[in-house]
């Protein structure tokens, strides 16, 4: 039999190699957080400690326990319990640690030598501190710019961080394509804005736990956590982005609590992310200057709207455009030259640089 070989060729082949790679090491991930839960194994100080803990009653029920965790009497038959302790046999370790050391490592090098080919990383990733190539890979797998055709609203709805619509005189919810009353689907959708059941405006607010909309659970838990996770720890730009936007969210509603002023600020800050990450792909790849992409990935009448904003931020953020660790206006060549060919200005570069030197005073 003859095969053709049209369809393996070019970045398809790369996207799929990498898809590969990406769903590999979260399939071993998850086995070694399995396997190491059965032989109680704990990181502390940097090294995997393997003790586990269990009671055992009369009846021979065996319950494994956390550490540190009390039990006088056994779930199942009431009966007193005798709690243990024991290390797990030392072949047992070695699998455990070959999973971890070699294993993972291997899929990990492999990620790292595919995702430099991709003009994300070569134009964007690789500029972020707090954004490493197994990330950058999870992203580009998980949420491809093409995907969503470069509309930023399109990948917000898909990965559960976009904004909700709802009613409560009708129990009506509106969320991206999709709308249901009294949690059920229905093919009405909303007019200008308002409830097409009563004609009142709708409110807007994030998508709740309960809420019964359609989303890409592990897109979401990439962008809060992983990737926010990323971004904070680094203390980049991108962190004191969310600094900001905590400070205003705080002033604007002092009744909300504090996990969800951090919350919202964090999606504030994975959407400016995520605009980045759209525009500069959609330039490179379609050949077009930073702000006709951005005006693509945000949409004509949102882009008007925003650009009116005293502090609407028109061009990319990189955190190696300007070195924040040693307090310096010093320009990464690289990133210069990436800028330049993203289509921007002096004018441009001088407003970036300005940007970069208030973050660094609010840091300060």
């Amino acid at each position: 039999m003859k095969y053709s070989t049209c369809a393996l060729s070019g970045i398809k082949v790369n996207e799929d190699r990498l898809q590969l790679y990406v769903n590999g090491r979260e399939t071993i991930q998850k086995a070694r957080l399995i396997y190491g839960n059965m032989i109680g194994a704990k990181r502390e100080g940097g090294k995997w400690k393997f003790t586990r803990y269990y009671s055992l009653c009369e009846n021979k029920h065996k319950i494994f326990l956390k550490e540190g965790e009390k039990r006088e009497v056994c779930p199942i038959c009431k009966q007193k319990v005798v709690i243990y302790q024991e290390e797990p046999d030392e072949m047992l370790v070695e699998v455990f640690e070959k999973i971890d050391k070699e294993i993972l490592k291997l899929l990990e090098a492999a990620i790292s030598k595919n995702i430099i080919e991709y003009t994300e990383w070569q134009n964007f990733f690789v500029f972020v501190n707090g954004v490493g190539p197994t990330i950058a890979a999870e992203l580009l797998s998980i949420l491809p710019p093409e995907k969503f055709n470069w509309k930023l609203a399109k990948l917000k709805s898909y990965a559960g961080i976009g904004i909700a619509g709802y009613c409560e005189n009708d129990n009506y919810l509106a969320y991206g394509s999709q709308a249901y009353k009294d949690r059920k689907p229905v093919p009405d959708k909303p007019l200008n804005g308002n409830c097409p059941y009563c004609g009142n405006p709708l409110k807007w607010r994030a998508v709740n736990r309960g809420d019964p909309v359609k989303y890409h659970r592990q897109a979401k838990a990439l962008l809060t956590y992983k990737l926010a996770t990323g971004l904070m720890k680094a203390r980049g730009v991108y962190y004191q982005l969310y600094l900001k936007f905590k400070e205003e969210i705080t002033r604007r509603h002092p009744d909300w609590n504090k996990a969800k002023v951090s919350m919202t600020a964090v999606r504030k800050m994975i959407t400016v992310f995520l605009t980045v990450y759209l525009s500069i792909s959609y330039s490179i790849r379609h050949n077009v200057d930073y702000k006709t992409a951005l005006i693509h990935v945000l949409g004509e009448k949102e882009y008007n709207i925003l650009r009116t904003h005293k502090d609407f931020i028109d061009f990319p953020l990189f955190d190696d455009f300007v070195d924040t660790d040693k307090k310096t206006k010093k320009a990464n060549y690289t990133a210069k030259k990436t800028l330049e060919r993203l289509g921007l200005d002096e004018d441009d570069l001088k407003n970036m640089v300005v940007f970069y030197q208030k973050q660094i005073k609010q840091e300060d």
